[in-house]
């Protein structure tokens, strides 16, 4: 699934087995994200689904998990559990906010849900298209690991994919995968997704959005939302493993090699520059802006840029995600440190030589003033 075989996400052939508890991972910890949490509310009578004409219960679940319309982006490669209903007239339209990815596809039997759980990451579900029956998030048991594995066996954080491949007129894959964060360039983006705003002269492997989305909640697949994606998913996939590193007793002395993916994915190093202004088609932008803190003057690490590169301030909004306040406290502590090196130019080195100094100035500022467990931390010291 997305994360999601969610996609162009991911890579089908998800395997199934008998439904196992949505509460419970394998060790018997109870999950806490957010589909989880929503199923505990199913559950008490605490909230409900309801099934819509030919869309099935997919509007009421982005309503209770708080997920925008705006954010839709539509695949066409043929990708995820339900490969046969996917086609370049019915791909599947993927919709995610800050820690849930649910995709959907015209007439397929399930909607495909994946879910980040602060101490496990990536969780999967399938929620059952089908009004006879009550509605019930069932969770996967075991996701396909040639495509969601982790990079390390040792270090057992499933990985939310997005992904760029060539297709034919069909959306038959014709050639291999290539994992799209916010380090591809553009040329190299968006293999097997519509797109639709501009990239100006930009180029990349998208195709033109389809004349007929009458099937689907908006007529769009906004390039700043495959951007957000993208961006996203690797932090997520950073956070997860350093979680786990931490938890399974991984790090021993190497501790700063442990933290520095997270560091430098979150400081955006490495980030494909924009050559040319890129304008969504969507509300996205703007509804993606307003939400999350800002300091005393304005100022947010949601604000996008959208000219040069894809924030005004480069730092990750991750940073107030449920599943990074809850890492270990040594690991987060590792990682507050070594922000603080970077952003009060104590540590130039070459991964950080794309931020300026007013750059830092203004990114550690709005941090102290928004974060409150990163301001407690600095205080402390």
């Amino acid at each position: 699934m997305m994360a999601v075989c969610l996609c162009a996400l991911l890579t089908s052939v998800l395997v199934f087995s008998s439904p196992v508890q949505v509460e419970q991972y394998p060790g018997g910890e109870v999950l806490t994200d957010p589909v989880a949490q929503l199923q505990r509310k199913l559950e008490r009578g605490d909230a409900a689904l309801s099934f819509s004409p030919g869309r099935g219960y997919l509007p009421s679940v982005l309503r209770e998990l708080a997920i925008p319309v705006s954010s839709q982006s539509l695949v066409f490669s043929k990708t995820s559990l339900q490969i046969d209903h996917i086609s370049v007239s019915t791909p599947r339209a993927v919709y995610f906010n800050d820690d849930s990815y649910v995709a959907w596809i015209p007439d397929a039997p399930m909607i495909e849900i994946a879910s980040t759980d602060p101490r496990y990451g990536a969780v999967f579900y399938t929620l059952a298209q089908d009004q006879s029956m009550t509605p019930s998030f069932q969770r996967l048991q075991q996701p396909c690991m040639s495509c969601h594995g982790p990079v390390r066996p040792e270090i057992p954080a499933p990985l939310l994919l997005m992904m760029s491949v060539d297709t034919d007129v069909t959306g038959e894959i014709v050639n291999d995968f290539f994992l799209t964060t916010d380090r591809s360039a553009l040329e190299e983006r968006w293999g097997g997704w519509y797109v639709s705003g501009s990239t100006g002269a930009m180029q990349h492997k998208g195709r033109s959005i389809p004349a007929d989305t009458s099937r689907y909640l908006a007529s769009h697949s906004d390039v700043v939302a495959l951007m957000l994606l993208a961006h996203q998913a690797d932090v997520h996939n950073r956070i997860a493993e350093l979680a786990q590193e931490f938890r399974t007793g991984g790090v021993q002395s190497g501790w700063q090699e442990a933290v520095e993916p997270l560091v430098r994915t979150l400081l955006f190093s490495g980030e494909a520059a924009l050559a040319a202004p890129i304008q969504g088609s969507s509300p996205l932008a703007s509804e993606f802006s307003t939400k999350g803190p800002r300091d005393s003057k304005g100022r947010s690490l949601r604000d996008l840029d959208l000219q040069g590169r894809l924030f005004r301030y480069p730092l990750s909004y991750l940073i107030y995600s449920e599943s990074f306040a809850q890492l270990p406290v040594e690991a987060k502590e590792r990682v507050f440190a070594r922000l603080l090196d970077v952003l009060r130019s104590t540590d130039n080195s070459e991964p950080f030589r794309h931020l300026s100094t007013a750059d830092r100035t203004a990114t550690l500022e709005i941090l102290t003033a928004t974060l409150p467990d990163f301001s407690k931390w600095v205080a402390a010291r």
